[in-house]
Protein backbone atom coordinates (compact mmCIF):
# COMPACT_ATOMS: atom_id res chain seq x y z
CA UNK A 1 0.00 0.00 0.00
CA UNK A 2 1.34 3.45 -0.76
CA UNK A 3 0.00 6.67 1.23
CA UNK A 4 -0.25 9.75 -0.30
CA UNK A 5 1.02 12.98 0.99
CA UNK A 6 -2.19 14.55 1.46
CA UNK A 7 -2.63 12.55 3.79
CA UNK A 8 -2.20 13.80 7.30
CA UNK A 9 -3.84 11.43 9.82
CA UNK A 10 -4.46 8.25 9.93
CA UNK A 11 -6.88 5.93 12.52
CA UNK A 12 -5.40 3.58 14.74
CA UNK A 13 -5.31 0.50 13.64
CA UNK A 14 -6.38 1.65 10.28
CA UNK A 15 -4.26 -1.76 8.86
CA UNK A 16 -5.62 -4.36 11.08
CA UNK A 17 -6.40 -7.94 10.17
CA UNK A 18 -4.91 -7.54 6.87
CA UNK A 19 -3.05 -10.79 6.76
CA UNK A 20 -1.37 -10.29 2.82
CA UNK A 21 0.16 -6.98 3.69
CA UNK A 22 4.10 -7.17 3.07
CA UNK A 23 4.98 -3.41 1.58
CA UNK A 24 4.06 0.14 3.20
CA UNK A 25 5.13 3.51 1.14
CA UNK A 26 4.56 6.67 2.98
CA UNK A 27 6.03 9.77 4.07
CA UNK A 28 4.30 10.23 7.49
CA UNK A 29 5.36 7.58 10.61
CA UNK A 30 2.25 6.59 12.95
CA UNK A 31 -1.36 8.22 13.26
CA UNK A 32 -0.18 11.86 12.81
CA UNK A 33 1.64 13.84 10.28
CA UNK A 34 2.15 17.08 11.85
CA UNK A 35 3.08 14.95 15.51
CA UNK A 36 6.60 14.44 14.50
CA UNK A 37 7.48 17.85 14.17
CA UNK A 38 6.11 18.57 17.95
CA UNK A 39 6.08 15.22 20.27
CA UNK A 40 9.00 14.03 21.89
CA UNK A 41 9.33 10.34 23.28
CA UNK A 42 6.72 8.24 23.05
CA UNK A 43 3.93 8.25 21.81
CA UNK A 44 1.00 6.38 19.30
CA UNK A 45 0.64 9.04 17.46
CA UNK A 46 4.52 9.17 16.09
CA UNK A 47 5.09 5.17 16.40
CA UNK A 48 4.94 3.27 13.03
CA UNK A 49 2.90 0.09 14.28
CA UNK A 50 -0.14 2.14 15.50
CA UNK A 51 -1.65 1.58 12.16
CA UNK A 52 -1.76 -2.35 12.71
CA UNK A 53 -4.16 -4.84 15.34
CA UNK A 54 -3.35 -4.83 18.92
CA UNK A 55 -4.77 -8.28 18.59
CA UNK A 56 -3.30 -11.09 17.20
CA UNK A 57 -6.06 -13.87 17.35
CA UNK A 58 -6.77 -13.53 13.81
CA UNK A 59 -2.92 -14.41 13.01
CA UNK A 60 -3.32 -18.40 12.34
CA UNK A 61 0.38 -19.09 12.48
CA UNK A 62 2.97 -16.50 14.84
CA UNK A 63 3.23 -13.41 13.62
CA UNK A 64 5.38 -10.52 14.57
CA UNK A 65 5.06 -7.92 16.75
CA UNK A 66 5.79 -4.49 18.01
CA UNK A 67 6.18 -3.26 21.27
CA UNK A 68 5.74 0.49 22.80
CA UNK A 69 6.37 1.50 26.19
CA UNK A 70 4.52 4.16 26.70
CA UNK A 71 6.31 5.10 29.81
CA UNK A 72 9.91 4.42 30.25
CA UNK A 73 9.81 4.32 33.97
CA UNK A 74 7.10 1.90 34.06
CA UNK A 75 7.75 -0.71 31.61
CA UNK A 76 4.17 -2.14 32.34
CA UNK A 77 2.88 0.58 30.34
CA UNK A 78 2.91 -0.79 26.59
CA UNK A 79 0.80 -1.17 23.93
CA UNK A 80 1.58 -4.17 21.48
CA UNK A 81 0.42 -4.51 17.18
CA UNK A 82 0.86 -7.90 15.12
CA UNK A 83 1.20 -8.69 11.63
CA UNK A 84 1.23 -11.47 10.11
CA UNK A 85 4.23 -11.04 7.59
CA UNK A 86 7.30 -9.39 7.48
CA UNK A 87 6.91 -5.87 6.57
CA UNK A 88 8.89 -3.58 3.94
CA UNK A 89 8.81 0.20 5.03
CA UNK A 90 9.42 2.53 2.82
CA UNK A 91 9.86 6.09 4.35
CA UNK A 92 10.59 8.68 2.04
CA UNK A 93 9.62 11.82 5.05
CA UNK A 94 12.11 13.79 6.44
CA UNK A 95 12.02 13.18 10.80
CA UNK A 96 12.11 10.04 12.24
CA UNK A 97 10.45 10.69 15.91
CA UNK A 98 11.70 9.77 19.11
CA UNK A 99 11.07 5.54 19.49
CA UNK A 100 9.30 5.96 15.67
CA UNK A 101 10.35 2.09 14.77
CA UNK A 102 11.22 0.86 18.67
CA UNK A 103 11.34 -2.57 19.92
CA UNK A 104 9.87 -4.73 16.84
CA UNK A 105 10.22 -7.92 15.06
CA UNK A 106 7.84 -6.85 12.08
CA UNK A 107 10.23 -4.43 9.86
CA UNK A 108 12.68 -7.13 7.57
CA UNK A 109 13.42 -4.11 5.62
CA UNK A 110 13.69 -0.26 6.18
CA UNK A 111 14.40 2.68 3.72
CA UNK A 112 14.58 6.29 4.76
CA UNK A 113 16.70 7.99 1.94
CA UNK A 114 15.10 11.44 2.54
CA UNK A 115 16.04 11.41 6.46
CA UNK A 116 17.19 14.42 8.19
CA UNK A 117 16.85 13.91 12.30
CA UNK A 118 16.59 10.26 13.54
CA UNK A 119 15.20 10.77 16.97
CA UNK A 120 16.10 9.41 20.33
CA UNK A 121 15.22 5.38 21.03
CA UNK A 122 14.22 5.34 16.90
CA UNK A 123 15.32 1.72 16.33
CA UNK A 124 16.10 1.13 19.69
CA UNK A 125 15.41 -2.85 19.92
CA UNK A 126 15.07 -3.34 16.38
CA UNK A 127 15.94 -6.93 15.62
CA UNK A 128 14.91 -9.10 12.41
CA UNK A 129 16.11 -6.36 9.59
CA UNK A 130 17.59 -7.84 6.52
CA UNK A 131 20.68 -6.06 6.72
CA UNK A 132 22.69 -8.29 8.69
CA UNK A 133 25.28 -8.58 6.00
CA UNK A 134 28.27 -6.13 6.08
CA UNK A 135 27.94 -5.99 2.13
CA UNK A 136 23.81 -5.09 2.20
CA UNK A 137 23.84 -2.34 5.30
CA UNK A 138 21.14 -0.31 6.37
CA UNK A 139 22.10 2.97 4.34
CA UNK A 140 22.20 6.17 6.99
CA UNK A 141 21.44 8.88 3.97
CA UNK A 142 24.05 11.96 3.83
CA UNK A 143 20.98 14.27 4.59
CA UNK A 144 20.67 13.44 8.03
CA UNK A 145 22.27 15.94 10.14
CA UNK A 146 21.41 14.04 13.47
CA UNK A 147 21.33 10.84 14.99
CA UNK A 148 19.70 10.36 18.85
CA UNK A 149 20.58 8.71 21.41
CA UNK A 150 20.25 5.05 21.42
CA UNK A 151 18.87 5.15 17.80
CA UNK A 152 20.05 1.84 17.16
CA UNK A 153 20.93 0.49 20.13
CA UNK A 154 19.12 -3.14 22.10
CA UNK A 155 18.39 -2.97 26.01
CA UNK A 156 15.89 -5.44 26.77
CA UNK A 157 12.76 -3.62 27.81
CA UNK A 158 10.31 -6.98 27.86
CA UNK A 159 10.72 -8.93 24.55
CA UNK A 160 12.65 -11.63 24.06
CA UNK A 161 14.79 -10.02 21.49
CA UNK A 162 18.50 -10.75 20.67
CA UNK A 163 20.91 -8.01 20.35
CA UNK A 164 20.76 -5.82 17.52
CA UNK A 165 21.96 -8.09 14.52
CA UNK A 166 22.32 -5.78 11.16
CA UNK A 167 24.80 -3.30 9.58
CA UNK A 168 24.95 -0.22 9.09
CA UNK A 169 26.57 2.58 6.68
CA UNK A 170 26.50 6.15 7.02
CA UNK A 171 27.03 8.58 3.78
CA UNK A 172 29.52 10.97 3.32
CA UNK A 173 28.84 14.38 2.31
CA UNK A 174 28.10 18.18 2.66
CA UNK A 175 26.09 18.36 5.81
CA UNK A 176 27.62 18.03 9.21
CA UNK A 177 26.61 14.79 11.16
CA UNK A 178 26.24 14.57 15.51
CA UNK A 179 25.76 11.10 16.53
CA UNK A 180 24.03 11.13 19.94
CA UNK A 181 25.35 8.92 23.03
CA UNK A 182 24.61 5.12 22.92
CA UNK A 183 23.48 4.86 19.25
CA UNK A 184 25.21 1.33 17.99
CA UNK A 185 24.99 -0.30 21.56
CA UNK A 186 25.45 -3.57 21.83
CA UNK A 187 25.23 -4.43 17.97
CA UNK A 188 25.53 -8.10 17.71
CA UNK A 189 27.36 -8.37 14.35
CA UNK A 190 28.97 -5.29 13.19
CA UNK A 191 32.08 -5.82 12.50
CA UNK A 192 33.37 -2.33 10.51
CA UNK A 193 32.57 0.74 10.72
CA UNK A 194 32.65 4.01 9.24
CA UNK A 195 32.13 7.08 10.44
CA UNK A 196 32.07 9.81 7.22
CA UNK A 197 34.20 12.94 7.47
CA UNK A 198 31.11 14.94 8.01
CA UNK A 199 30.87 14.08 11.78
CA UNK A 200 31.14 16.78 14.07
CA UNK A 201 30.44 14.60 16.82
CA UNK A 202 30.32 11.20 18.04
CA UNK A 203 28.59 10.72 21.46
CA UNK A 204 29.64 8.53 24.21
CA UNK A 205 29.04 5.11 24.52
CA UNK A 206 28.40 5.04 20.82
CA UNK A 207 30.16 1.18 20.44
CA UNK A 208 29.61 0.00 23.96
CA UNK A 209 28.98 -3.71 23.55
CA UNK A 210 29.72 -3.96 20.63
CA UNK A 211 31.99 -7.07 20.98
CA UNK A 212 32.80 -7.98 17.25
CA UNK A 213 33.92 -5.16 16.15
CA UNK A 214 37.36 -5.30 14.45
CA UNK A 215 37.83 -2.18 12.58
CA UNK A 216 37.04 1.75 12.57
CA UNK A 217 37.10 4.56 10.58
CA UNK A 218 36.62 7.85 11.75
CA UNK A 219 37.56 11.60 11.47
CA UNK A 220 38.89 11.91 14.75
CA UNK A 221 39.04 10.24 18.47
CA UNK A 222 36.42 10.95 21.18
CA UNK A 223 33.48 13.02 21.37
CA UNK A 224 34.80 16.28 19.17
CA UNK A 225 37.93 17.03 17.40
CA UNK A 226 38.35 19.61 19.70
CA UNK A 227 37.80 17.53 23.14
CA UNK A 228 39.75 16.93 25.52
CA UNK A 229 41.01 14.42 28.70
CA UNK A 230 39.00 11.58 29.00
CA UNK A 231 35.95 12.68 26.11
CA UNK A 232 39.37 12.55 23.73
CA UNK A 233 40.35 9.46 23.44
CA UNK A 234 38.69 6.11 21.85
CA UNK A 235 37.72 4.66 25.00
CA UNK A 236 35.02 7.54 25.09
CA UNK A 237 32.95 5.20 22.40
CA UNK A 238 32.65 2.37 24.55
CA UNK A 239 31.25 1.08 27.95
CA UNK A 240 32.57 1.41 31.46
CA UNK A 241 30.99 -1.93 31.94
CA UNK A 242 32.47 -5.02 30.45
CA UNK A 243 30.89 -7.27 28.45
CA UNK A 244 31.51 -11.07 28.82
CA UNK A 245 30.76 -14.30 26.87
CA UNK A 246 28.49 -17.28 27.28
CA UNK A 247 30.80 -19.05 29.68
CA UNK A 248 31.76 -16.00 31.92
CA UNK A 249 35.19 -15.30 29.98
CA UNK A 250 35.93 -11.57 29.30
CA UNK A 251 35.24 -10.55 25.99
CA UNK A 252 36.49 -6.81 26.03
CA UNK A 253 39.56 -5.29 27.46
CA UNK A 254 40.45 -2.83 29.60
CA UNK A 255 41.33 0.81 28.84
CA UNK A 256 42.35 2.82 31.98
CA UNK A 257 43.02 7.11 31.09
CA UNK A 258 43.47 9.13 34.35
CA UNK A 259 40.56 7.37 36.90
CA UNK A 260 38.28 6.70 34.31
CA UNK A 261 38.03 2.86 32.87
CA UNK A 262 36.64 2.14 29.82
CA UNK A 263 36.23 -1.39 27.98
CA UNK A 264 37.05 -1.78 24.17
CA UNK A 265 36.20 -5.41 22.33
CA UNK A 266 38.84 -7.37 22.25
CA UNK A 267 38.49 -7.65 18.48
CA UNK A 268 39.12 -4.51 17.85
CA UNK A 269 42.48 -4.53 15.16
CA UNK A 270 42.57 -1.31 13.18
CA UNK A 271 41.80 2.04 13.30
CA UNK A 272 42.09 4.59 10.36
CA UNK A 273 41.81 8.27 11.26
CA UNK A 274 40.92 10.22 8.01
CA UNK A 275 40.67 13.81 9.82
CA UNK A 276 43.38 16.34 10.54
CA UNK A 277 43.67 16.35 15.01
CA UNK A 278 44.69 13.71 17.53
CA UNK A 279 44.86 14.12 21.21
CA UNK A 280 47.28 13.35 24.02
CA UNK A 281 46.78 9.79 25.14
CA UNK A 282 44.19 9.16 21.81
CA UNK A 283 44.61 4.99 22.65
CA UNK A 284 47.04 4.98 25.18
CA UNK A 285 46.55 2.19 27.21
CA UNK A 286 47.91 4.22 30.38
CA UNK A 287 47.88 1.96 33.80
CA UNK A 288 46.43 -0.96 32.00
CA UNK A 289 47.77 -4.18 32.66
CA UNK A 290 49.60 -5.85 30.45
CA UNK A 291 47.03 -8.79 30.15
CA UNK A 292 44.40 -6.13 29.46
CA UNK A 293 46.02 -4.05 27.03
CA UNK A 294 44.97 -3.23 23.58
CA UNK A 295 44.76 -5.74 20.55
CA UNK A 296 44.95 -3.19 18.25
CA UNK A 297 47.69 -4.21 15.77
CA UNK A 298 47.02 -1.64 12.72
CA UNK A 299 46.94 2.30 13.26
CA UNK A 300 46.86 4.12 9.76
CA UNK A 301 47.01 8.28 10.14
CA UNK A 302 45.85 9.81 7.01
CA UNK A 303 45.51 13.54 7.72
CA UNK A 304 47.20 14.37 11.30
CA UNK A 305 49.68 16.56 11.11
CA UNK A 306 51.09 16.16 14.67
CA UNK A 307 50.78 12.82 16.81
CA UNK A 308 50.18 14.12 20.19
CA UNK A 309 51.64 13.58 23.21
CA UNK A 310 51.49 9.72 24.70
CA UNK A 311 48.97 9.21 21.96
CA UNK A 312 49.44 5.31 21.37
CA UNK A 313 51.58 4.65 24.58
CA UNK A 314 51.49 1.32 25.66
CA UNK A 315 49.48 -0.19 23.11
CA UNK A 316 51.67 -3.72 23.40
CA UNK A 317 49.85 -5.37 19.89
CA UNK A 318 50.68 -2.40 17.64
CA UNK A 319 52.63 -4.19 14.93
CA UNK A 320 51.82 -1.41 12.15
CA UNK A 321 51.88 1.68 11.94
CA UNK A 322 51.53 3.73 8.85
CA UNK A 323 51.53 7.86 8.87
CA UNK A 324 50.74 9.49 5.65
CA UNK A 325 52.50 12.60 4.32
CA UNK A 326 50.94 15.61 6.02
CA UNK A 327 52.33 14.18 9.37
CA UNK A 328 55.14 16.61 10.26
CA UNK A 329 55.89 16.05 14.43
CA UNK A 330 55.57 13.22 16.22
CA UNK A 331 55.21 14.04 20.07
CA UNK A 332 56.99 12.80 23.09
CA UNK A 333 56.45 8.94 24.06
CA UNK A 334 53.91 8.95 20.92
CA UNK A 335 54.78 4.84 20.84
CA UNK A 336 56.38 4.71 23.93
CA UNK A 337 56.44 0.89 24.71
CA UNK A 338 54.74 -0.67 21.80
CA UNK A 339 56.62 -3.53 21.91
CA UNK A 340 54.96 -5.36 18.69
CA UNK A 341 56.05 -2.51 16.54
CA UNK A 342 58.63 -3.70 13.97
CA UNK A 343 58.63 -1.12 11.35
CA UNK A 344 57.91 2.16 10.96
CA UNK A 345 57.34 4.37 7.93
CA UNK A 346 57.21 8.21 7.60
CA UNK A 347 55.63 10.53 4.74
CA UNK A 348 57.65 13.09 2.67
CA UNK A 349 57.21 15.82 5.40
CA UNK A 350 58.08 14.46 8.93
CA UNK A 351 60.44 17.11 10.73
CA UNK A 352 60.51 16.19 14.39
CA UNK A 353 60.54 13.10 16.45
CA UNK A 354 59.53 14.07 19.98
CA UNK A 355 61.59 12.69 22.88
CA UNK A 356 61.17 9.05 23.97
CA UNK A 357 58.98 8.83 20.71
CA UNK A 358 59.42 4.81 20.51
CA UNK A 359 61.39 4.25 23.71
CA UNK A 360 60.97 0.89 24.86
CA UNK A 361 59.54 -0.30 21.08
CA UNK A 362 61.81 -3.38 21.67
CA UNK A 363 61.03 -5.29 18.16
CA UNK A 364 61.43 -2.13 16.18
CA UNK A 365 64.22 -2.63 13.29
CA UNK A 366 63.69 -0.41 10.81
CA UNK A 367 62.73 3.35 10.12
CA UNK A 368 61.93 4.19 6.97
CA UNK A 369 60.96 7.76 4.67
CA UNK A 370 59.16 9.30 2.26
CA UNK A 371 61.69 11.98 2.09
CA UNK A 372 65.20 11.64 4.34
CA UNK A 373 65.82 15.36 3.77
CA UNK A 374 62.73 16.22 5.64
CA UNK A 375 64.01 15.16 8.98
CA UNK A 376 65.60 18.14 11.41
CA UNK A 377 65.06 16.85 14.77
CA UNK A 378 65.27 13.62 16.44
CA UNK A 379 64.40 13.99 20.72
CA UNK A 380 65.99 13.07 24.08
CA UNK A 381 65.53 9.05 23.82
CA UNK A 382 63.68 8.79 20.76
CA UNK A 383 64.45 5.32 19.45
CA UNK A 384 65.74 4.03 23.10
CA UNK A 385 65.57 0.74 23.60
CA UNK A 386 64.65 -0.32 20.06
CA UNK A 387 66.46 -3.16 18.10
CA UNK A 388 67.24 -1.05 15.30
CA UNK A 389 70.83 -0.97 14.41
CA UNK A 390 70.79 1.84 11.06
CA UNK A 391 69.64 4.89 10.68
CA UNK A 392 69.69 7.21 7.49
CA UNK A 393 69.47 10.82 7.73
CA UNK A 394 69.43 13.49 5.30
CA UNK A 395 70.78 17.07 4.81
CA UNK A 396 68.39 18.87 7.11
CA UNK A 397 68.94 17.35 10.33
CA UNK A 398 69.99 19.02 13.06
CA UNK A 399 69.89 17.58 16.30
CA UNK A 400 69.90 14.49 18.15
CA UNK A 401 69.00 14.45 21.33
CA UNK A 402 70.77 12.48 24.08
CA UNK A 403 70.21 8.61 24.99
CA UNK A 404 68.52 8.29 21.39
CA UNK A 405 69.72 5.02 20.29
CA UNK A 406 70.83 3.14 23.73
CA UNK A 407 69.45 0.45 25.17
CA UNK A 408 69.12 0.86 29.23
CA UNK A 409 72.67 2.85 28.96
CA UNK A 410 74.31 1.00 26.67
CA UNK A 411 74.38 0.08 22.66
CA UNK A 412 72.21 -1.85 21.40
CA UNK A 413 74.41 -3.45 18.21
CA UNK A 414 78.31 -3.54 18.07
CA UNK A 415 77.28 -2.54 14.29
CA UNK A 416 75.19 0.27 15.05
CA UNK A 417 75.78 2.87 11.53
CA UNK A 418 74.40 6.25 10.82
CA UNK A 419 73.64 6.78 7.14
CA UNK A 420 73.28 9.94 5.07
CA UNK A 421 71.58 10.46 1.71
CA UNK A 422 74.77 12.82 0.95
CA UNK A 423 78.15 11.30 0.95
CA UNK A 424 79.30 13.99 -0.86
CA UNK A 425 79.19 16.29 1.55
CA UNK A 426 80.72 13.99 4.65
CA UNK A 427 83.82 15.81 6.34
CA UNK A 428 87.25 14.88 5.36
CA UNK A 429 88.28 15.16 9.22
CA UNK A 430 87.30 12.72 12.26
CA UNK A 431 84.97 13.95 14.97
CA UNK A 432 86.39 13.42 17.99
CA UNK A 433 85.33 14.52 22.02
CA UNK A 434 85.57 13.06 25.52
CA UNK A 435 82.33 11.03 25.04
CA UNK A 436 82.18 9.55 21.72
CA UNK A 437 84.71 8.67 19.07
CA UNK A 438 83.90 8.92 15.25
CA UNK A 439 85.24 8.47 12.39
CA UNK A 440 84.12 8.90 8.74
CA UNK A 441 84.07 6.90 5.69
CA UNK A 442 84.30 9.06 2.26
CA UNK A 443 81.64 8.70 -0.50
CA UNK A 444 80.63 5.49 0.61
CA UNK A 445 77.59 6.86 2.35
CA UNK A 446 78.60 5.82 5.98
CA UNK A 447 78.36 9.32 7.43
CA UNK A 448 80.00 8.05 10.98
CA UNK A 449 80.33 4.69 12.33
CA UNK A 450 80.83 4.40 16.38
CA UNK A 451 84.11 3.34 17.28
CA UNK A 452 84.36 3.83 20.99
CA UNK A 453 81.37 2.32 22.95
CA UNK A 454 79.96 4.49 25.75
CA UNK A 455 77.32 4.46 28.60
CA UNK A 456 74.66 6.23 26.38
CA UNK A 457 74.29 8.48 22.42
CA UNK A 458 75.01 11.69 23.66
CA UNK A 459 73.16 14.87 22.62
CA UNK A 460 75.23 16.20 19.14
CA UNK A 461 74.24 18.88 16.86
CA UNK A 462 75.11 18.51 12.90
CA UNK A 463 76.71 21.27 11.08
CA UNK A 464 74.84 22.01 8.32
CA UNK A 465 77.67 22.88 6.00
CA UNK A 466 80.38 20.30 7.01
CA UNK A 467 78.41 17.72 7.92
CA UNK A 468 80.25 17.54 11.49
CA UNK A 469 78.53 15.90 14.25
CA UNK A 470 79.66 18.35 17.38
CA UNK A 471 78.75 17.34 21.55
CA UNK A 472 76.10 19.76 22.76
CA UNK A 473 75.19 19.44 26.40
CA UNK A 474 72.30 16.72 26.67
CA UNK A 475 68.77 17.72 28.27
CA UNK A 476 67.91 16.81 31.53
Amino acid sequence: ITIPDSVNTIGSGAFSEMPNLEEINTSMIGLDRDASYTVSGSSLDTYFASIFSQDDTWINSSGYEAELVLNPSDPDDVKRFYVAKYITYNYTGEIIPDYAFSNNTMLDNITIPNATQIGDYAFFGVTQLDNYDQDKPLIIPNTVETIGDYAFAFKDVGLAYSRIDYCISLEDGDTPLEIGEHVFEYNDVMQSIVIPDRATKIGQYTFAGCYRLTEITAPFVGIEATSTGDDAIIGAWFSSIGVTGAGGEQIEMEMKYDNTTRFLPSSLRTVTITGDSLSEYAFSMLDATSSSNSLLTTISIENVESISDHAFEGCVSLSVVTLGDAVTTIGDYAFHGCAAITTVTFGENITTIGDHAFDQCTALTSVTYGSYDSLEEIGYGAFQGTAITTFTIGANLKRVGAYSFCVSGSWSSDDFKVYTTTAANIAASQATDDSMKWYNVNNTGILYELEDYRSSFMSFAVDQETRRMDYVDPQP
